[in-house]
């Protein structure tokens, strides 16, 4: 029943209400989302609550962080896609402060134009504003520490060769415990194939880093031709990284069209969930190398022909598949 409907004075709204006639009573609602204040003490074990959910979370992220940084591969995962990360963001920072620059540029020569005679020029040397000047300082910032984790990567990777020669040996020693029908040459032959792509890129690699940085130091790597011996280095060493990387994609692709016959062989298909396993491994392979691949045949050219934000972003996926993998494997 409507309040108002029982009251005097809604059957005639233009009479007075009589002095003594009693003031309708106000009518209070109370909404559901009300809810009554907490006592100071259940506030309190509240907030106790949430700071231990807080420090919970933390703890368990650091010790995973801990656990992925205890292991050489984990930290280079880790690095790598920070590296690109750092690389993309500082990419777009940069693009942002030099658009902002170059339309105050505009509109301070527009405004200009009007007031200069004839034959004059305006030169005007403005500093930028406060928060351009930060966005600069933490591009820098950024570009200089990408620079010193690639630069990190490429030291601790000085004795990957002996990385190499262990995977030599491996493949050597199962190629030599299989029976001669159950070799697959294809396969085989992709493999050696990276093997020595691989051994070639990272000798290459290690003879120009120390060469830039002068351990290497004979005439034969100072002075003009020096230098430009060590460049060819650096840019023949990305081309066996991309020779690799190619290689690495046909054995996928061998391995894929393998297994697709395999399975038209009843007593040869897995269990389910080993299939999808294996494929999801193999798709994270594609998705890395494919990643890869762009960004090696970049490195492969003198002058490069793929941006800063693009290699940031490509190294993002290729760097972010195995930090993926390796976090996975730090959960308790």
């Amino acid at each position: 029943m409507d309040a108002t409907a029982s009251s005097p004075a809604a059957a005639d709204a233009a009479a007075p209400a009589p002095s003594s006639a009693p003031e309708p009573a106000p009518v209070t609602t109370s909404t559901p989302s009300e809810k009554p204040p907490q006592p100071p003490a259940a506030a309190a074990r509240a907030r106790a609550t949430h700071v231990r959910r807080v420090l919970t979370t933390a703890d368990a992220l650091l010790l995973r962080l801990s656990r992925l940084l205890s292991t050489p591969s984990g930290t280079d995962s880790l690095l790598c896609t920070l590296s690109y990360t750092l690389t993309f963001v500082a990419a777009h920072t940069r693009a942002y402060v030099s658009a902002r620059l170059e339309r105050f540029a505009a509109a301070l020569a527009i405004k200009a134009t009007g007031a200069l005679l004839p034959g004059e020029t305006l030169i005007a040397a403005l500093p930028p504003s406060s928060r351009l000047a930060r966005a600069s300082r933490a591009t820098e910032a950024m570009t200089k520490l990408s620079a010193l984790v690639g630069d990190f990567r490429v030291f601790v990777r000085l004795w990957a060769l002996l990385e190499v020669y262990t995977w030599a040996r491996g493949v050597w020693l199962e190629d030599a415990g299989k029976q001669e029908k159950d070799k697959d040459y294809v396969q085989r032959a992709l493999v050696w194939g990276e093997v020595a792509a691989s051994a070639a890129f990272q000798a290459l690699e290690n003879s120009a880093y120390l060469a830039d940085k002068g351990v290497l130091n004979g005439e034969w790597v100072t002075g003009e031709k020096g230098k430009r011996r060590v460049a060819r280095w650096w840019v023949w060493s990305s081309r066996f990284w991309a020779a690799y990387v190619g290689l690495e994609l046909a054995r996928l692709g061998w391995v894929w069209a393998k297994e697709s016959n395999e399975e038209q062989d009843k007593s040869k298909v897995s269990e389910e969930e080993d299939r999808r396993a294996r494929a999801l491994a193999w798709w994270k392979q594609v998705v890395s190398n494919l990643a890869w691949a762009p960004m090696t045949l970049h490195w492969s050219s003198e002058e490069g022909f793929i941006s800063d934000a693009w290699i940031g972003f490509l190294g993002i996926v290729a760097g972010g598949v195995g930090l993926y993998e390796k976090w996975k494997l730090t959960a308790i």
